[in-house]
């Protein structure tokens, strides 16, 4: 008997110890990312940072990024907002985002696809794991 209330002291204990250090810890959600809007003086895009390598030095961030977006361009040949896919730097200073993405675009059916450069500003959303 004393050995099966010693063994329900100690799995007691632990089990209390254990359930104190998990009610230390804090479950947070929230939302983390960027968005912005460059421009490249024709064609306009609503971008979100994707994948990107980073470079951190608190309090700026400078990264090449991945820019899944939106294109909004007026052309009867084609939907006013299109996806597309850029790729570029971005700049985070605080919550101030610096875009600066090249888009692969065409301005009308029948001319040639080409590089163009946009750059914008935006916000950045959340950021403070520890």
């Amino acid at each position: 008997m004393k050995i099966i209330f010693l063994y329900f002291f100690v799995s007691l204990c632990f089990f209390t110890s254990y359930a104190q250090e998990k009610q230390q810890e804090k479950i947070t959600v929230g939302f983390d990312g960027q968005i912005a809007v460059t421009t490249n003086g024709t064609f306009h895009f609503l971008n979100i940072g994707g994948p990107a390598i980073r470079l951190n030095a608190k309090p700026l961030v400078i990264s090449f990024n991945m820019f899944p977006s939106l294109s909004f361009y007026d052309n009867p040949a084609r939907p006013f907002i299109t996806p597309t896919l850029g790729v570029g730097f971005q700049v985070i200073y605080k919550k101030l985002v610096i875009s600066m993405p090249l888009y692969l675009v065409r301005d009308k059916n029948t001319t040639p696809e080409y590089w163009t450069f946009s750059a914008g500003l935006g916000y950045k959303f959340g950021g403070n794991h520890k």
